[in-house]
């Protein structure tokens, strides 16, 4: 069985435990369950994994949505399966309506990105659009939390973060900063705009520029062992697949868009498989409740030293 680290990046296998009735996840999952949502431009579903070619017809690939098993497929994967995004396991969609905040989450880089920030224009239009909302938050990344958040702070806007990949809490906390938001904006598309339509966000997009990578941004070892995935990354953050693919998204706050059936099909809610089909996807066979409990107990002697 080969596992991947990235099945517990934002609690996704904490996720999955609980929906299955663990308290927390009993082994690692059999398989790689993609941890974030494709874009279109990008060339390949597991790029960010590691798989090489010779993987493709023995490993377990989950990924999320109809397109994804598509191109899955298409590249050769023989034992791939849709079954949703995480966020799915999370939360069913959410059609309630909530008070007039927005949460603005600016396109996020990642540490191996070498980034340039543009901050002024964002604040600018922000600045614009703050007397139309009872209030506005700013969730950055923890990998640009550092640098943006004095900035945003400074300029009046109070900044918060979710945690990093790591933290087990991390799609949980989102929920709650969504939950409490009416409105969402983004300077580009990516997996945050799908919770946010998901969980019910009235959505808005303007593709102002705020950080600028290129070729000298890349040097990082991960893009020479895959030039692949180079051109693509810097097309996605100039907004080339924002205009190409999702334009009806870009749009100002007058005239947001909620969709909660756009999140869903994007997230994959469609292949939201039964606990026990998820278990048994995974490898989770009964002995692994035992395990779980195992785990739980351990964990929370630890938790209380």
């Amino acid at each position: 069985m080969r596992t991947f680290e990235d099945n517990d990046y934002y609690g996704h296998s904490l996720i999955a435990a609980r929906y299955c009735g663990f308290k927390v996840p009993p082994k690692s999952i059999d398989g790689l369950w993609v941890h974030g949502w494709i874009d279109p431009l990008m060339p390949d579903v597991t790029a960010a994994n590691g798989v090489k070619d010779e993987d493709k017809k023995s490993l377990k690939l989950f990924v999320w949505n109809r397109r994804e098993l598509a191109k899955a497929r298409a590249a050769g994967f023989e034992k791939v399966t849709a079954i949703g995004s995480p966020f799915v396991y999370l939360t069913e969609p959410d059609f309630a309506e909530r008070t007039r905040n927005l949460l603005v989450m600016p396109t996020h880089t990642i540490p191996t990105i070498e980034a340039r920030y543009k901050t002024d224009d964002m604040i600018d239009y922000l600045n614009q659009i703050r007397s139309c909302f009872n209030s506005v938050t700013v969730c950055l990344y923890y990998a640009d939390y550092p640098s943006l958040a004095p900035i945003f702070a400074r300029a009046g806007y109070k900044v918060v973060c979710a945690g990093d990949v790591k933290d087990s809490k991390f799609l949980y906390k989102l929920y709650v900063f969504l939950r409490q938001s009416e409105f969402f904006l983004s300077n580009n598309v990516m997996t945050g705009v799908w919770y946010a339509l998901y969980a019910g966000c009235k959505v808005f997009l303007q593709p102002i520029n705020v950080m600028e990578i290129g070729q000298d941004g890349l040097k990082d070892n991960w893009y020479k062992v895959n030039p692949i995935v180079v051109d693509p990354t810097i097309k996605i953050h100039r907004g080339e697949s924002l205009r190409a693919f999702f334009p009806h998204l870009i749009r100002d706050h007058t005239n947001p868009i909620k969709d909660v059936n756009l999140g869903a099909r994007e997230l994959g809610y469609a292949f939201k498989r039964r606990p026990e089909e998820l278990k048994l996807l995974f490898g989770w066979n009964k002995s692994a409740l035992f395990l779980s409990k195992v785990l739980s107990i351990i964990q929370g002697d630890k938790q209380r030293c």
